[in-house]
Parts: C-alpha cells; sequence; structure tokens
C-alpha cells in the first residue's frame, strides 16, 4: 500500500493563506506562560518478498507520539519535560509477529527567535531515557525436515538527544501549528532471550546488543500557549 502526498502542496497553500489572511498576533511566548501540545506521526507499509517462489506478505505500521509541556522562565525562551511513544508492528504471511514498545521521557529546551509576529522560528533539543520491549514469535514451520518455531524478547534501555528546528505558524493568540525537521541520536542496550523450538527440542539463547540510531523526520504539531498576552 502507498500513501498519497500529493495533496501536500494543497495543505500548505491552505496554512499559508490562513497565516497572512488572519490578524496580526502576539504569541504567548512571554516570561511566565505555559507551552503544551506536541508532535506525532503515523505509517503504514505493504511489501511482498519473493523466495523460490513463495510468496511472503509483510505488512508494518509505526505510531509515535510525543507530547510535551514547558514553562518560559524568560520571553521566547522555554524549558519543560517531553514524553516519546513509539509503537512498531509487523506480521507477514508465513505467521511472524513483531511488537515493539519504547517509552522514554527528559527535558527540553525550546527558543524562538522573533518576539511576536503570525509567523515564527524556533529550535528545540531534548534528552530523553527510557525503556521499552520487543517480542518476536514465528508459527510452526517445517523446514529441511525439521519442525521449527521461534520466539525473540527483548528488554531495551535507551537514552539519546534530538534537535529540531521548524517554523510555528500562529493561527490564533494561543495556538500554533508546527512544521519541524528534527535530528536524533540514540543508544539501545537490548537484553535478548531467544527460544528455538526443533522437533520437540527447546535451545535457549541470552545475550547483550547496543545499538546506536541516528536519522532524520519531518513531524507536524501544534502547540497551545497559555498565560497572559505579551
Amino acid at each position: 500500500m502507498s500513501i498519497d502526498f500529493s495533496c501536500l502542496r494543497q495543505i500548505l497553500f491552505i496554512i499559508f493563506l490562513l497565516v497572512y489572511y488572519s490578524n496580526e498576533t502576539t504569541a504567548q511566548i512571554s516570561k511566565g506562560n505555559f507551552l503544551v501540545g506536541g508532535e506525532g506521526g503515523f505509517s503504514l507499509n505493504e511489501n511482498e518478498i519473493d523466495l523460490d517462489g513463495n510468496i511472503i506478505a509483510n505488512n508494518e505500521s509505526f505510531i509515535r507520539l510525543a507530547p510535551n509541556i514547558g514553562y518560559f522562565l524568560v520571553a521566547n525562551l522555554a524549558f519543560g519535560v517531553i514524553i516519546d511513544i513509539q509503537l512498531k508492528n509487523s506480521n507477514n504471511s508465513f505467521g511472524s509477529t513483531n511488537s515493539e514498545k519504547i517509552y522514554s521521557a527528559g527535558p527540553f529546551i525550546r527558543y524562538y527567535f522573533l518576539k511576536k509576529g503570525r509567523v515564527n522560528m524556533f529550535i528545540q533539543s531534548a534528552y530523553t531515557i527510557g525503556k521499552g520491549d520487543y517480542t518476536f514469535s514465528s508459527d510452526p514451520v517445517e523446514a529441511f525436515g525439521e519442525l521449527n518455531q521461534s520466539e525473540n524478547k527483548h528488554n531495551i534501555d535507551l537514552s539519546g538527544y534530538a534537535l529540531k528546528t521548524g517554523l510555528a505558524f500562529f493561527l490564533s493568540r494561543n495556538v500554533s501549528l508546527e512544521l519541524s525537521l528534527r535530528y536524533h541520536n540514540s543508544t539501545e542496550n537490548r537484553e535478548s532471550r531467544y527460544l528455538r523450538f526443533a522437533n520437540g527440542v527447546v535451545e535457549e539463547f541470552e545475550g547483550i546488543q547496543t545499538t546506536k540510531n541516528t536519522g532524520l523526520s519531518f513531524g507536524v504539531g501544534f502547540q497551545i500557549h497559555l498565560g497572559q498576552p505579551s
């Protein structure tokens, strides 16, 4: 299944019109105000693998939610806490399933470059630590004269930082829509336990693996600014 992004230009054009024709606003980014909001993402992916005439169909889904709450200690500069939730699931036509859940939290700092206006540019950095789990399981499959089934579980500890920059479009004095580019760098330590069942014999393996992740992502979010007008 493919996702059509052809409407992105129309959405951006509508946002531009809303911002351009709205009244001049002074954003709530002064000392003593609160910042409540977040960003999120969702993706679906399907693919097929031809393995010597056997077609394996894979389905994958990914959800990310990152709510935040912050406080402006001084004008244009907010400190706060961000929570990052990531959920991944996949399955294939051979009966294998994967599930991963990661929950992390930590402090963030955000700076707005302009004191007022309908559009403002911001930069944000955050550091998070968290935990999660990963589970893989498969249905019994006969291969090379053996009936095989496997199960794999990971306990995940992770830490990392993220840098984000973007534009905030203030649709009103208190509400902004954000388009941003995010860079993340994290390290995962996975304590794994692997079980393999073959013709009634159980084999167990344990180990620890370290994975380093880096990447860029495009995000859409919103913020609600609470407090007295600037």
